[in-house]
């Protein structure tokens, strides 16, 4: 079978997401917030673009609507990371006073300083794809072939809703889906524990800083107290 070429593109920062790959983040995570993006290719409703600079605003300041609150899973951000700008966004990304989880979407280079410095060890999760992922072209929104870059998914975490130091390492399929035992039941854990605390905070109707906070720090101690219990 012969290979489909990749269209020429003038501008590369504008490559979309693949609809599976945030299909399969969606079942754990609810974004609100395209950090980086344009009327073409925003994933959300409220989106970031280039008028406002996502790297000079405070994303942190930016929460969910009311209504929003309501749905399923844990409120999240998205990234899919402009690739001229990838080191200025890890940076941002992980110096930032984060709020919310954010998923980013990068060029998987490993041997340069954005990712010793500003991903490993400071992002909660790597994901790491079995294969080169696949983008939506900026122009036309099609979905085209391999790329002929490695990717990755890095998931930000607040420090309310982290369960351990440094960054845990997971493997997933092209679309994103958790692809080992390992990856899949970690995958499980997170997104119930997460949907129970977003559904929790979402019942009782407190601003989502404050009493996601509050609701952490009493998750973690009903899990040391079933934990005394089970040993």
């Amino acid at each position: 079978m012969k290979r489909r070429r990749t269209p020429p593109v003038t501008n590369k920062d504008n490559w979309g997401t693949n609809p599976a790959i945030l299909a399969n983040f969606s079942t754990r995570f609810s974004f609100f917030l395209d950090l980086a993006a344009n009327p073409g290719n925003r994933v959300c409703e409220d989106f970031i673009g280039e008028e406002e600079d996502a790297l000079t605003v405070a994303w942190e300041e930016r929460v969910p609507g009311t209504s929003f609150q309501e749905s399923e899973g844990l409120p999240a951000y998205w990234l899919n990371c402009p690739f001229s700008l990838r080191k200025a966004f890890a940076r941002k990304a992980a110096e930032s006073p984060l709020r919310f989880p954010l998923v980013m979407v990068q060029p998987a280079c490993v041997n340069d300083r954005t990712f010793h410095d500003y991903i490993v060890g400071r992002a909660a999760e790597l994901w790491l794809p079995d294969g080169r992922l696949s983008y939506a072209h900026p122009d036309t929104g099609e979905i085209m072939g391999q790329t002929n870059f490695e990717s990755m998914i890095a998931v930000y975490l607040p420090s309310v809703y982290r369960t351990r130091p440094g960054t845990t390492l997971l493997t997933m399929d092209r679309q994103g889906a958790p692809n080992t035992s390992h990856s899949r039941a970690y995958w499980e854990e997170r997104r119930t524990t997460e949907t129970l605390r977003a559904a929790f905070v979402g019942s009782l109707g407190m601003p989502p800083g404050e009493g996601r906070a509050a609701l952490a720090r009493t998750t973690v101690l009903l899990e040391r107290l079933a934990a005394s219990k089970e040993g």
